[in-house]
């Protein structure tokens, strides 16, 4: 018999699962020889998971799925078959200590009441995960929770008890709930009392199957000796309506399937009231997300507008009496919605920019506004208001952004586009292999170099802290073959106040694994990237540029059509770039799913390079060129690749 069966459902998420795997590997080492078995099963993922699973894990027991049967039936078809005396239900998404194991096994074998056993979770930013603890969501527990009152009482016996806050986290304590990303159980327990009820889909069949636990007589455990990383807890899915609409259905079930008898109607009929209630709060919190820089920064537009005006109107006005009704029903609007545009495609609205964007956008507007008043003179009122407006808005709303940087980072750097300072946890030599390996994937960077830590006794972290501090690192690699997974969580949880990106190089990998997402390769592949050509501005200038280009070259086409060296689809290009199915300019040719996507282009990337060096560059050196052209893509650079290359266009 084995002692432990570790069980992992897995879903489209190839690059967390193989890492997840890595680290249950090194958490088994620290038990008998062949005492752990693994199980993974795939709910028909479509990529390339369940080949890794068989290349490079060959030990493992896989199950695989031709279609998505969900969460809990997915476990049930593992642990009908598992021969472990303890049973570990492990989301992909997790990274395990190396002695998380030995300390669950052993919190197991002295308190023999224990069915199950959660332990601390950090998310990828080294913040405490409060699921890690959770209360049974009683009619009065849930109601609390979502109405939001533990967020205002978050150490409240009463008003937090969903996530237990009245219990400290680095404590052991008896819980309600486990958490189903990490559920340490008997198998004797759950052969008792059932596996996981597949009427739960995806969430809440951890809090039934949790007091399923406590209904047969035994308890569950919080272990705060060892800690595992939990992605998830970063996911910006939990503010879906899709999210939201699954979790409180799953709700629901619970209740009805353990509060029927117990509890009236009422308390359904609120949970199912809650359920839309919080959906539409979702869309607001997604609207918000995106568009709510945009809107205070009209409402900031509007105040000075209307500041200024009442100062002119009142002070220096040359002619008697207040300003017509035109001004607020059609100026004041008009003024807004340029200033507001001309800030988007100044790409105040990025995630970096420049302050330099916030003057150069409302600037435009304004000498577009200026230019308008000169065509309708009927709504051009005075020139002074425009004037002092712009220099108002411009002053008032760079201070507002830097608060805001100061607020949410605690530093300016999102506003200078300063060089974003990546350092390695890694050997000096694995710090260049890793440097080599990655830099063309970032922007703007600067490398700052190694750091290993130095002792074994409880002061090595702080020497990392230090070494943080004084190289102002905002971007932290972690090199899994260098550093144990118990050294990166305690780093990141020592680091968590700092506001500082973690990554990790898995071992025999060539991707990084980011704390951005879960759900979206990109974030998994390398350091945080914006590429240019992805921002809405640079798309919309791009394609003014394309027409304003093809529309020339259609003008004086028999000057163009004399210097083609091929003629024949010549006329076809430039058509079909007016009707947006091709683009002046493209990839080289190589299709790679890490770059954004782009329409086949007349030309591409490569053809900045001389005909004799581009006939020579191999696959590698195209996706190199590409990627450069996607990452630091300007019009100008458009531009310079047309004028090389007038002659090419057929």
């Amino acid at each position: 018999m084995k002692v432990l069966s570790v069980v992992i459902v897995n879903y489209n998420v190839q690059y967390y699962l193989e890492q997840v795997l890595y680290s249950v590997k090194k958490a088994s080492q620290n038990l008998a020889q062949n005492s752990v078995e693994i199980w993974v099963v795939d709910n028909a993922s479509k990529d390339g998971s369940v080949q890794m699973v068989k290349e490079k894990f060959s030990d493992v027991k896989l199950i695989v799925n031709e279609k998505n049967v969900g969460f809990s039936k997915a476990n049930n078809q593992a642990i009908a078959q598992a021969q472990g005396k303890y049973i570990l239900l492990l989301n992909p998404d997790t990274i395990v200590q190396e002695d998380t194991f030995e300390k669950c096994i052993a919190f197991m074998e002295t308190h023999p009441d224990a069915g199950g056993l959660g332990v601390k979770m950090i998310d990828g930013k080294g913040k405490y995960l409060p699921e890690s603890k959770r209360g049974l969501p009683t009619p009065q527990v849930s109601m609390y929770k979502m109405l939001g009152l533990h967020k205002f009482f978050p150490k409240s016996a009463k008003f937090n008890r969903y996530y237990l806050g009245h219990l400290s986290e680095n404590e052991n304590h008896e819980i309600e709930v486990l958490s189903g990303a990490f559920m340490f159980m008997r198998k004797e327990v759950l052969d008792k009392i059932g596996y996981l009820d597949e009427d739960f889909f995806m969430y809440g069949e951890d809090i039934d199957l949790s007091y399923r636990i406590m209904q047969a007589g035994y308890k569950n455990y919080y272990l705060s000796e060892t800690q595992i990383l939990h992605y998830k807890g970063e996911s910006t899915k939990k503010s879906s309506v899709n999210y939201v609409m699954v979790f409180y259905q799953a709700m629901l079930i619970f209740a009805n399937k353990h509060f029927k008898n117990k509890y009236s109607s009422l308390f359904r009929t609120f949970i199912r009231t809650a359920v839309y209630g919080r959906a539409f709060l979702a869309i607001l919190q997604r609207f918000w997300a995106k568009f709510g820089l945009a809107v205070l920064d009209i409402l900031i537009m509007l105040v000075v507008v209307l500041l200024v005006k009442d100062y002119w109107e009142r002070n220096h006005r040359w002619i008697e009496g207040r300003y017509p009704v035109t001004f607020y029903t059609v100026a004041l609007p008009a003024y807004l919605s340029i200033w507001s545009t001309s800030l988007w495609l100044a790409g105040c609205y990025q995630k970096k920019y420049k302050v330099g964007s916030i003057i150069k956008g409302v600037l435009t507007g304004t000498m577009f506004i200026a230019a308008l008043t000169f065509f309708f003179k009927q709504y051009a009122f005075s020139r002074m208001i425009i004037l002092m407006s712009t220099l108002g808005v411009i002053s008032t709303i760079t201070a507002f952004r830097y608060i805001k940087a100061w607020i949410q980072y605690k530093n300016f750097k999102v506003l200078e586009n300063a060089p974003v300072h990546i350092g390695v946890v890694a050997s000096e030599e694995n710090y260049e292999k890793t440097r080599a390996k990655f830099s063309h994937y970032t922007q703007n960077t600067v490398w700052v170099g190694s750091v290993m830590p130095k002792t074994k006794n409880q002061k090595k972290y702080s020497f990392i802290q230090d070494w943080v501090e004084v190289y102002q690192v905002d971007e932290l690699i972690f090199y899994a073959e260098d550093v144990t997974n118990q050294s990166i969580l305690n780093i990141m949880e020592k680091l968590k106040k700092k506001n500082i990106r973690f990554h990790i190089v898995p071992p025999h990998s060539d991707y990084l694994i980011g704390s951005n997402s879960v759900f979206t390769e990109k974030d998994l592949f390398h350091s945080k990237i914006d590429f240019e050509i992805e921002s809405i501005q640079n798309k919309v200038f791009k394609r003014l540029t394309e027409l304003a280009i093809t529309l020339f070259i259609l003008l004086f086409f028999p000057i163009f059509w004399v210097i083609q060296k091929q003629k024949k689809y010549f006329f076809y290009n430039l058509w079909s770039v007016l009707r947006g199915k091709k683009h002046l300019v493209g990839y080289s040719g190589s299709i790679n799913g890490k770059l954004p996507k782009l329409k086949q282009g007349v030309l591409s990337s490569a053809d900045k390079l001389s005909d004799a060096v581009r006939k020579n560059i191999n696959k590698e050196q195209k996706f190199r060129l590409d990627y450069r052209y996607a990452l630091e893509y300007t019009v100008s650079l458009d531009i310079e690749i047309v004028l090389k290359n007038l002659h090419k266009l057929g």
